[in-house]
C-alpha cells in the first residue's frame, strides 16, 4: 500500500474527469472491491471514502492501469514537449480528422507561427516551423529521416500551413 500523499488512488480521484460526481460515481469506484465499494457507500465522510478507496485499490492492477494512462504517460509526454499530451496517439483520437501523430514534431499549441518553410536536412528535405518567440521545430518524415525529395517536403509544408491555419496558429 502506498501512503495517501503518493497515492494513486488519491492522484486519480484528483482528476476532474474522474471524480468530478464525487467517489460514488467515479470509474476508480467501480474498479475497488465490492467489499470496499460498501463500506465506501456506508461513510458519509469524503475524506474517509478516499483513506477507504486508496487503501483497497492502490495495489490494484485496473488502478495501476488507469495511473499509467492517465496520469504518467502524460506527464512524460509533457516533460518531452509533446503538443496534446493528455492523447496517447493522435492518430486514433477524436482529432484524427484535423491532427496526426506526426504532427507532434511541428505542433506547439497556441503557439503563433511566423514561417513554414522547406529546407535541405541530412541527405534530402524536411520542414521548419518557426514560432514567433524564435522556437524552431523540424518535421521530417518516418522516424526523423529526411523526405527523399523536395516535392514530398513541400506537399508536407501544406498540410502544416493548413492544420496550423484550422488551429488558428496562423
Amino acid at each position: 500500500m502506498h501512503s495517501t500523499s503518493n497515492s494513486p488512488v488519491r492522484a486519480l480521484l484528483g482528476l476532474p474527469e474522474i471524480n468530478a460526481c464525487g467517489i460514488l460515481h467515479s470509474i476508480v469506484f467501480k474498479a475497488l472491491p465490492p467489499a470496499a465499494q460498501h463500506a465506501i457507500r456506508a461513510t458519509a465522510d469524503e475524506q474517509q471514502q478516499v483513506l477507504l478507496a486508496c487503501e483497497a485499490g492502490d495495489d490494484l492492477p485496473a488502478i495501476a492501469q488507469m495511473y499509467e494512462d492517465l496520469i504518467t504517460a502524460p506527464a512524460q509526454r509533457r516533460a518531452q514537449g509533446v503538443a496534446l499530451a493528455q492523447i496517447e496517439n493522435l492518430d486514433n483520437s477524436f482529432l484524427s480528422g484535423l491532427l496526426r501523430e506526426s504532427d507532434r514534431q511541428w505542433l506547439r499549441v497556441s503557439q503563433p507561427i511566423e514561417a513554414i518553410e522547406v529546407v535541405a536536412h541530412q541527405a534530402g528535405w524536411a520542414v521548419r516551423v518557426s514560432y514567433n518567440d524564435g522556437q524552431q521545430r523540424l518535421a521530417t518524415a518516418l522516424q526523423g529521416q529526411s523526405y527523399s525529395s523536395q516535392a514530398q517536403a513541400q506537399d508536407r509544408a501544406q498540410q502544416i500551413k493548413e492544420t496550423a491555419a484550422n488551429m488558428g496558429l496562423i
